[in-house]
């Protein structure tokens, strides 16, 4: 066993590409499957494609992130396609086996400027006057498409700022908001929403029929303000609950409160946001630091 791993370390050295971190890892990952498979007592050189996918359904097991295994997959691989150049072996038990790895991809979010381009777009009858608010609720306190849906009027504290939220899991949380969405509820509550009531309900959001409206129906009412405002992509509640998240963390707000105000369990879901903040932080860097001339 020993003889297999120093010659596809050495093979690494002098005739792979990899740097040696990659190096080290990669003979890591192969010495991990070596011992595996010893304990299972298989010989190596006998090894099936039906072994290697009962190998990675355990590494699954553990557990691992999808990039970890995606990486073990890899050295395996070139393991045993130097195997074949070594004549030890006469295939690759590894070669169909494929990894999906979960892409990383960067959250859309608004400048403030589209923000307020987006609540501009909104007219004054009172049609407008309650879309403009749900966008406004949305993006003004972080919710999810089904908590804003399932907003009743008893949701508000008025005198103190705050909404009560009840999201998933039915976990409750409270989130603040400030003097200008408070002026717009009122007014909405006590002027706008009474115009479309026929049936005595607390649902806040209520279509022209006065029925409660439809996630779908919120859903259409965000793509519409966005296309009115002519926005480069195609705008969904979601993005507003993300614009919430980075415009927090880039002025200021701590992670800890913003996962708070979001209501994930897990900091680590609310770090999906952080790269927005570099971002930031870098043009603030250039705007303000002192250069020495």
């Amino acid at each position: 066993m020993n003889d297999y791993i120093n010659a596809f370390e050495q093979y690494l050295k002098t005739k792979h590409s990899q740097s040696h971190y990659t190096q080290i890892a990669y003979s890591k990952d192969v010495s991990e499957m070596f011992e595996y498979f010893n304990a299972e007592k298989i010989e190596i050189m006998s090894i099936s494609e039906e072994h290697m996918m009962r190998y990675v359904t355990s590494l699954r097991e553990r557990h691992l992130e999808s990039s970890s295994i995606a990486r073990k997959v890899s050295a395996i691989k070139h393991f045993y396609q130097f195997s074949i150049r070594q004549k030890w072996i006469n295939y690759n038990p590894m070669s169909r086996i494929k990894i999906k790895q979960k892409r990383q991809n960067m959250v859309t979010t608004l400048t403030f400027d589209q923000v307020v381009t987006c609540l501009d777009s909104c007219n004054n009858s009172i049609v407008g006057e309650r879309d403009r608010l749900i966008f406004h609720v949305l993006y003004a306190c972080g919710l999810r498409l089904s908590e804003c849906a399932t907003l009743k009027i008893s949701s508000f504290d008025m005198h103190q700022n705050l909404v009560h939220v009840i999201g998933k899991g039915d976990k409750e949380r409270i989130i603040p908001f400030y003097d200008a969405l408070k002026d717009e509820l009122n007014d909405y509550i006590n002027n706008v929403r009474p115009q479309f009531m026929k049936d005595n309900h607390q649902t806040l959001f209520v279509n022209q029929r006065g029925q409660a409206l439809s996630m779908r129906s919120i859903q259409s009412i965000i793509e519409s303000i966005g296309e009115k405002a002519q926005l480069p992509f195609s705008l969904h509640p979601h993005i507003l609950r993300h614009t919430f998240a980075t415009h927090l963390l880039e002025h200021g707000a701590d992670l800890l409160t913003v996962s708070r105000l979001l209501g994930h369990e897990n900091l680590s879901t609310t770090q999906i946001y952080t790269h927005v903040s570099v971002e930031y932080l870098k043009s603030q860097y250039h705007d303000y630091f002192p250069k020495v001339k």
